[in-house]
Protein backbone atom coordinates (compact mmCIF):
# COMPACT_ATOMS: atom_id res chain seq x y z
CA UNK A 1 0.00 0.00 0.00
CA UNK A 2 2.73 2.45 0.98
CA UNK A 3 4.69 1.98 -2.54
CA UNK A 4 1.58 2.27 -4.51
CA UNK A 5 1.51 5.55 -2.77
CA UNK A 6 4.05 6.87 -3.34
CA UNK A 7 4.07 5.96 -7.18
CA UNK A 8 0.86 8.25 -7.23
CA UNK A 9 2.93 10.78 -4.93
CA UNK A 10 5.91 10.55 -7.19
CA UNK A 11 3.33 10.42 -10.68
CA UNK A 12 1.71 13.46 -9.70
CA UNK A 13 4.59 15.59 -8.79
CA UNK A 14 6.16 14.69 -11.67
CA UNK A 15 2.70 15.98 -13.60
CA UNK A 16 2.84 19.31 -11.74
CA UNK A 17 6.86 19.70 -12.89
CA UNK A 18 6.05 19.08 -16.39
CA UNK A 19 2.80 21.46 -16.07
CA UNK A 20 4.89 23.79 -14.70
CA UNK A 21 7.78 23.66 -17.24
CA UNK A 22 5.17 23.78 -19.76
CA UNK A 23 3.61 27.22 -19.11
CA UNK A 24 6.83 29.09 -18.22
CA UNK A 25 8.43 27.29 -21.53
CA UNK A 26 4.94 28.92 -23.12
CA UNK A 27 4.79 32.24 -21.93
CA UNK A 28 8.59 32.14 -22.24
CA UNK A 29 7.55 32.12 -26.30
CA UNK A 30 4.99 34.60 -26.02
CA UNK A 31 7.00 37.08 -24.57
CA UNK A 32 9.36 36.51 -27.29
CA UNK A 33 6.96 37.44 -29.66
CA UNK A 34 6.14 33.79 -30.63
CA UNK A 35 2.64 32.69 -30.65
CA UNK A 36 2.69 28.97 -30.49
CA UNK A 37 -0.50 27.15 -30.10
CA UNK A 38 -1.70 26.91 -26.40
CA UNK A 39 -1.60 22.98 -25.48
CA UNK A 40 -4.83 22.00 -24.77
CA UNK A 41 -3.62 20.25 -21.54
CA UNK A 42 -4.02 23.98 -19.91
CA UNK A 43 -7.71 24.28 -20.41
CA UNK A 44 -7.72 20.71 -18.59
CA UNK A 45 -9.62 22.34 -15.51
CA UNK A 46 -7.06 22.10 -12.99
CA UNK A 47 -6.72 24.27 -9.91
CA UNK A 48 -2.47 23.70 -9.79
CA UNK A 49 -2.84 24.64 -13.26
CA UNK A 50 -4.53 27.89 -12.47
CA UNK A 51 -2.56 28.61 -9.61
CA UNK A 52 0.05 28.76 -11.61
CA UNK A 53 -1.29 31.07 -13.64
CA UNK A 54 -1.19 34.32 -11.45
CA UNK A 55 1.88 35.93 -12.14
CA UNK A 56 1.24 36.27 -15.73
CA UNK A 57 -1.66 38.23 -14.64
CA UNK A 58 0.91 41.34 -14.01
CA UNK A 59 3.28 40.42 -16.71
CA UNK A 60 4.65 44.09 -18.10
CA UNK A 61 3.84 42.45 -21.60
CA UNK A 62 0.02 43.02 -22.43
CA UNK A 63 0.11 40.02 -25.09
CA UNK A 64 1.28 37.89 -21.96
CA UNK A 65 -1.49 38.92 -20.03
CA UNK A 66 -4.00 38.49 -22.43
CA UNK A 67 -2.51 34.47 -22.99
CA UNK A 68 -3.09 34.11 -19.52
CA UNK A 69 -6.66 35.29 -18.74
CA UNK A 70 -7.81 33.35 -21.76
CA UNK A 71 -6.66 30.43 -20.46
CA UNK A 72 -8.13 31.15 -17.06
CA UNK A 73 -11.32 31.55 -18.82
CA UNK A 74 -11.29 28.03 -21.18
CA UNK A 75 -9.78 26.00 -18.44
CA UNK A 76 -12.84 27.44 -15.93
CA UNK A 77 -15.37 26.65 -19.05
CA UNK A 78 -14.70 23.31 -19.67
CA UNK A 79 -15.19 22.04 -15.78
CA UNK A 80 -17.89 21.69 -13.78
CA UNK A 81 -15.40 22.46 -10.86
CA UNK A 82 -17.00 25.51 -9.27
CA UNK A 83 -13.22 26.20 -7.39
CA UNK A 84 -12.03 26.49 -10.74
CA UNK A 85 -14.39 28.83 -11.89
CA UNK A 86 -15.21 30.79 -8.98
CA UNK A 87 -10.80 31.34 -9.08
CA UNK A 88 -11.10 32.32 -12.38
CA UNK A 89 -14.20 35.01 -12.31
CA UNK A 90 -11.71 36.52 -9.94
CA UNK A 91 -8.88 36.63 -12.34
CA UNK A 92 -10.96 38.16 -15.00
CA UNK A 93 -12.78 40.31 -13.07
CA UNK A 94 -9.09 41.90 -11.77
CA UNK A 95 -8.15 41.94 -15.58
CA UNK A 96 -11.33 43.98 -16.25
CA UNK A 97 -8.84 46.75 -14.69
CA UNK A 98 -6.82 46.20 -17.41
CA UNK A 99 -4.77 49.09 -18.62
CA UNK A 100 -4.91 47.39 -21.87
CA UNK A 101 -8.47 48.17 -22.84
CA UNK A 102 -8.64 45.43 -25.49
CA UNK A 103 -7.92 43.11 -22.85
CA UNK A 104 -10.87 44.55 -20.43
CA UNK A 105 -13.08 44.37 -22.80
CA UNK A 106 -12.13 40.49 -23.68
CA UNK A 107 -12.48 39.58 -19.79
CA UNK A 108 -16.00 41.41 -19.80
CA UNK A 109 -16.78 39.11 -22.39
CA UNK A 110 -15.18 36.08 -20.73
CA UNK A 111 -17.31 36.72 -17.32
CA UNK A 112 -20.76 36.79 -19.49
CA UNK A 113 -19.95 32.75 -19.76
CA UNK A 114 -20.19 32.22 -16.08
CA UNK A 115 -23.26 31.38 -13.80
CA UNK A 116 -24.44 34.42 -11.93
CA UNK A 117 -24.63 32.53 -9.47
CA UNK A 118 -21.20 32.26 -8.92
CA UNK A 119 -20.11 35.38 -8.47
CA UNK A 120 -19.32 36.44 -4.60
CA UNK A 121 -20.34 39.25 -2.77
CA UNK A 122 -16.09 40.51 -3.19
CA UNK A 123 -16.74 39.92 -6.69
CA UNK A 124 -19.69 41.78 -6.91
CA UNK A 125 -18.23 44.50 -5.17
CA UNK A 126 -15.30 44.69 -7.79
CA UNK A 127 -17.49 44.58 -10.80
CA UNK A 128 -19.09 47.87 -9.46
CA UNK A 129 -15.79 49.18 -7.94
CA UNK A 130 -14.58 49.02 -11.78
CA UNK A 131 -17.28 50.70 -13.40
CA UNK A 132 -16.08 53.92 -11.63
CA UNK A 133 -12.79 53.61 -12.61
CA UNK A 134 -12.82 51.84 -16.45
CA UNK A 135 -12.34 54.37 -19.14
CA UNK A 136 -13.80 51.92 -21.71
CA UNK A 137 -16.20 49.19 -22.31
CA UNK A 138 -18.99 50.95 -20.10
CA UNK A 139 -21.87 49.81 -21.61
CA UNK A 140 -20.64 46.42 -21.14
CA UNK A 141 -19.76 46.75 -18.10
CA UNK A 142 -23.23 47.96 -17.01
CA UNK A 143 -25.16 44.85 -18.49
CA UNK A 144 -22.75 42.79 -16.84
CA UNK A 145 -23.61 43.75 -13.61
CA UNK A 146 -26.97 43.82 -14.25
CA UNK A 147 -26.59 40.26 -15.40
CA UNK A 148 -24.81 39.37 -12.25
CA UNK A 149 -27.44 41.27 -10.47
CA UNK A 150 -25.66 43.56 -8.06
CA UNK A 151 -28.18 45.03 -6.15
CA UNK A 152 -26.28 47.71 -4.71
CA UNK A 153 -25.49 49.28 -8.07
CA UNK A 154 -29.32 50.20 -8.50
CA UNK A 155 -28.52 53.87 -7.76
CA UNK A 156 -25.89 53.89 -10.12
CA UNK A 157 -27.42 52.21 -12.57
CA UNK A 158 -30.24 54.75 -12.96
CA UNK A 159 -27.84 57.19 -12.53
CA UNK A 160 -26.44 56.52 -16.13
CA UNK A 161 -29.85 55.52 -17.26
CA UNK A 162 -30.58 59.46 -17.57
CA UNK A 163 -26.68 60.57 -18.75
CA UNK A 164 -26.60 62.32 -21.86
CA UNK A 165 -24.67 59.52 -23.31
CA UNK A 166 -27.04 57.57 -25.42
CA UNK A 167 -24.93 54.26 -25.29
CA UNK A 168 -24.75 54.78 -21.58
CA UNK A 169 -28.27 55.77 -21.42
CA UNK A 170 -28.89 52.26 -22.98
CA UNK A 171 -27.42 49.82 -21.12
CA UNK A 172 -28.52 51.30 -18.23
CA UNK A 173 -31.90 50.41 -18.57
CA UNK A 174 -31.39 47.28 -20.16
CA UNK A 175 -29.08 46.24 -17.22
CA UNK A 176 -32.12 47.64 -14.60
CA UNK A 177 -34.59 46.17 -16.57
CA UNK A 178 -32.54 42.81 -15.95
CA UNK A 179 -32.82 43.47 -12.58
CA UNK A 180 -36.56 43.64 -12.10
CA UNK A 181 -37.61 47.24 -12.90
CA UNK A 182 -40.32 47.56 -14.82
CA UNK A 183 -40.58 51.33 -15.60
CA UNK A 184 -37.09 50.96 -17.60
CA UNK A 185 -38.65 47.89 -19.81
CA UNK A 186 -41.55 50.58 -19.96
CA UNK A 187 -38.83 53.40 -21.18
CA UNK A 188 -37.04 51.04 -23.36
CA UNK A 189 -40.31 50.02 -25.38
CA UNK A 190 -41.46 53.15 -25.72
CA UNK A 191 -38.05 54.17 -27.43
CA UNK A 192 -38.40 51.22 -30.18
CA UNK A 193 -41.94 52.26 -30.93
CA UNK A 194 -40.45 55.27 -32.32
CA UNK A 195 -38.35 53.11 -34.65
CA UNK A 196 -38.67 51.51 -37.73
CA UNK A 197 -38.42 47.81 -37.33
CA UNK A 198 -36.02 46.21 -40.03
CA UNK A 199 -32.74 44.29 -40.12
CA UNK A 200 -30.94 47.12 -37.90
CA UNK A 201 -33.41 46.95 -35.55
CA UNK A 202 -33.42 43.29 -35.42
CA UNK A 203 -29.91 42.51 -35.45
CA UNK A 204 -28.75 45.70 -32.95
CA UNK A 205 -31.77 45.61 -30.83
CA UNK A 206 -33.67 42.23 -30.31
CA UNK A 207 -30.51 40.59 -28.90
CA UNK A 208 -30.69 43.61 -26.37
CA UNK A 209 -34.00 42.88 -25.55
CA UNK A 210 -33.49 39.01 -24.78
CA UNK A 211 -30.82 39.97 -22.43
CA UNK A 212 -33.87 41.61 -20.11
CA UNK A 213 -35.50 38.73 -19.75
CA UNK A 214 -38.80 40.83 -19.50
CA UNK A 215 -42.13 39.88 -20.14
CA UNK A 216 -42.85 43.51 -21.10
CA UNK A 217 -39.84 43.25 -23.62
CA UNK A 218 -40.36 39.78 -24.70
CA UNK A 219 -44.13 40.85 -25.55
CA UNK A 220 -42.94 43.68 -28.16
CA UNK A 221 -40.78 41.10 -29.81
CA UNK A 222 -43.61 38.87 -30.28
CA UNK A 223 -45.63 41.71 -31.79
CA UNK A 224 -42.63 41.45 -34.60
CA UNK A 225 -43.58 38.01 -34.96
CA UNK A 226 -46.57 38.38 -35.17
CA UNK A 227 -46.43 40.73 -38.54
CA UNK A 228 -46.89 40.06 -42.06
CA UNK A 229 -45.06 42.41 -42.97
CA UNK A 230 -41.98 42.04 -45.35
CA UNK A 231 -39.61 44.47 -43.69
CA UNK A 232 -36.36 42.80 -43.57
CA UNK A 233 -34.00 40.33 -45.86
CA UNK A 234 -32.87 37.02 -46.08
CA UNK A 235 -29.08 36.07 -45.09
CA UNK A 236 -29.01 34.74 -48.36
CA UNK A 237 -26.57 37.14 -50.18
CA UNK A 238 -27.32 35.56 -53.66
CA UNK A 239 -31.17 36.20 -52.70
CA UNK A 240 -31.64 39.12 -50.71
CA UNK A 241 -35.37 38.75 -50.95
CA UNK A 242 -37.73 40.25 -48.61
CA UNK A 243 -38.76 38.40 -45.46
CA UNK A 244 -40.73 38.17 -41.99
CA UNK A 245 -38.50 40.21 -39.79
CA UNK A 246 -40.37 37.37 -37.27
CA UNK A 247 -38.12 34.99 -38.32
CA UNK A 248 -34.89 36.56 -37.05
CA UNK A 249 -36.89 37.75 -33.92
CA UNK A 250 -37.92 33.61 -33.41
CA UNK A 251 -34.12 32.69 -33.54
CA UNK A 252 -33.40 34.99 -30.93
CA UNK A 253 -36.30 34.43 -28.69
CA UNK A 254 -37.41 30.87 -28.66
CA UNK A 255 -34.56 29.40 -26.87
CA UNK A 256 -35.83 31.96 -23.85
CA UNK A 257 -39.18 30.36 -23.54
CA UNK A 258 -40.14 27.58 -21.28
CA UNK A 259 -42.46 24.84 -23.02
CA UNK A 260 -42.48 26.29 -26.26
CA UNK A 261 -43.12 23.66 -28.70
CA UNK A 262 -39.84 24.65 -31.22
CA UNK A 263 -36.54 22.47 -30.80
CA UNK A 264 -33.38 24.09 -29.43
CA UNK A 265 -30.01 22.64 -29.47
CA UNK A 266 -27.02 24.15 -27.73
CA UNK A 267 -28.98 27.29 -27.47
CA UNK A 268 -30.29 27.65 -31.15
CA UNK A 269 -33.19 26.60 -32.94
CA UNK A 270 -33.37 23.87 -34.45
CA UNK A 271 -36.25 23.54 -36.99
CA UNK A 272 -36.04 22.43 -40.54
CA UNK A 273 -39.06 24.95 -41.76
CA UNK A 274 -38.91 28.21 -40.63
CA UNK A 275 -42.57 29.04 -41.90
CA UNK A 276 -43.68 26.11 -40.26
CA UNK A 277 -42.07 26.91 -36.83
CA UNK A 278 -43.56 30.56 -36.97
CA UNK A 279 -46.64 29.58 -37.06
CA UNK A 280 -46.62 27.44 -34.26
CA UNK A 281 -44.65 29.55 -32.01
CA UNK A 282 -48.00 32.08 -32.96
CA UNK A 283 -50.22 29.47 -31.95
CA UNK A 284 -48.40 29.00 -28.99
CA UNK A 285 -48.31 32.67 -28.22
CA UNK A 286 -52.07 33.41 -28.76
CA UNK A 287 -52.55 30.30 -25.65
CA UNK A 288 -49.95 31.47 -23.45
CA UNK A 289 -49.98 35.13 -23.41
CA UNK A 290 -50.34 35.76 -20.36
CA UNK A 291 -48.69 32.61 -18.68
CA UNK A 292 -45.67 31.89 -20.58
CA UNK A 293 -42.66 31.81 -18.42
CA UNK A 294 -39.21 33.02 -19.43
CA UNK A 295 -35.77 31.25 -18.60
CA UNK A 296 -33.29 33.38 -16.88
CA UNK A 297 -30.65 31.13 -17.42
CA UNK A 298 -27.71 32.79 -19.03
CA UNK A 299 -26.46 36.01 -20.05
Amino acid sequence: MKKALLTIFIACLFTFTVRSQDIDTYFQSVRSGSYPQIPSAFFSGDMTLMNQLTPYYKDSIDDVRGKAYYIAYRSATNTDNQQIKKAAIEALIEGVKDKDSGLSGDNIEFLTEFDKDLFSAKDQQELLSALSTIKYHKPELIKLIGYVNISEAENTLKSYAVSSNRRLQWSALLAISRMGDEASAQKIISILENLPVNDNLVYELVPDLVYTRNKTAFDYLFTIINSNENNCTSADPDNEAAILCGYRVMEYLAPHLTAQPLPTEDGELAVDSYEQALQELRAWYDNHQSDYGILEEGY
